[in-house]
């Protein structure tokens, strides 16, 4: 029965189109059986009552790897650009039968450091850090490859980036802080803000107001573009923020004592994970990706020619 439901949620919300809107949220679980790391995916649309679980998949289709410890970033409806074990790719949406050659989807390139969450410069164009690395460096790349390298000031990479309109100015959390570099000097900034002792810098949206949106674990901050406090939002585990596509409102999520937890801030609700009526074998650890498909960027509404230093 239960693999009637999951393909049942899966050719009911198919994964070879991504419709603007939605919502995919990623957390790591546990499993009591296991001590590997289980990552589950739940995909939610407005008309929904809860999100759905995500990472079924038909039998006779190749699986592309879109979720799992990588990160994962659809800036349309027929493109997500993903990296799972250090290599970049994307897929168009279209799935391919298991008898086909090639992988189904598109291999970009392969780095040696682990890599944190992928942002538009502006289209076709993205930048991914590596983190946890000597020396480490963001990559600029497109859908043909790499493009140039920005060594990273503390030289110690970053998971969360956020890059702005003026195609330069990159905010990334340190600790902390929400630093800040010049991609187009190389040279490293004053910090954007300082968060609390104790708090972590997780991810980071530029509004089209100009306001900057940090989760820090216990709540979603709010800065003006001079790195002022303006309000803060309490939620408890928060590490994960998302724009809606308009700009206007936005996501957040977080684990928090074994449970997963997705909040609209436009509808002002929480958005159950799973039909409530369920229980699962699983205790969530801590959320790996929020992503909105055709989510606003700062970045990628600017025309202005990037000025890379190689």
């Amino acid at each position: 029965m239960r693999f009637l439901f999951l393909l049942s949620i899966l050719f009911a919300t198919p994964l070879a189109a991504f419709t603007p809107g939605d919502v995919y949220f990623e957390h790591r679980s546990s499993l009591p059986s296991s001590n590997g790391a289980y990552f589950e995916a739940w995909q939610y649309e407005p008309q929904w009552r809860y999100a759905l679980a995500a990472d079924a998949w038909p039998l006779i289709d190749k699986v592309v790897p879109l979720f799992g410890a990588g990160h994962f970033f659809v800036p349309a409806s027929n493109l997500v650009v993903f990296h799972s074990d250090r290599t970049v790719s994307f897929w168009d949406g279209v799935p391919h039968i298991f008898t086909e050659p090639g992988l189904g989807y598109t291999e970009i390139f392969r780095d040696d450091a682990d890599l944190g969450e992928i942002a538009p410069m502006r289209p076709g164009l993205y930048l991914v850090p590596e983190l946890g690395a000597k020396n480490a460096k963001l990559i600029a790349f497109t859908l043909q490859g790499r493009i140039a390298e920005y060594p990273f000031p503390n030289g110690i990479g970053a998971e969360h980036i956020e890059l702005l309109a003026d195609q330069c100015t990159l905010l990334y959390g340190l600790g902390n802080r929400v630093a800040r570099m010049n991609l187009c000097t190389g040279q490293a900034l004053a910090d954007f803000a300082t968060l609390a002792a104790g708090q972590m810098a997780g991810a980071i949206r530029k509004t089209p107001n100009g306001d900057v949106l940090v989760a820090d674990g216990s709540q979603v901050l709010r800065f003006n573009a001079g790195g002022a406090l303006l309000m803060t939002y309490p939620f408890a585990g928060v590490t994960h923020v998302a724009l809606t596509p308009d700009g206007t409102s936005f996501w957040a999520a977080g684990v928090n004592a074994g449970v997963a937890e997705l909040r609209s801030y436009g509808a002002g609700n929480d958005i159950p994970i799973g039909n409530p009526e369920m229980t699962s074998a699983t205790t969530p650890l801590e959320a790996n990706d929020l992503v909105v498909v055709g989510e606003w960027r700062a970045a990628a509404q600017a025309k202005i020619r990037l000025r890379a230093k190689r």
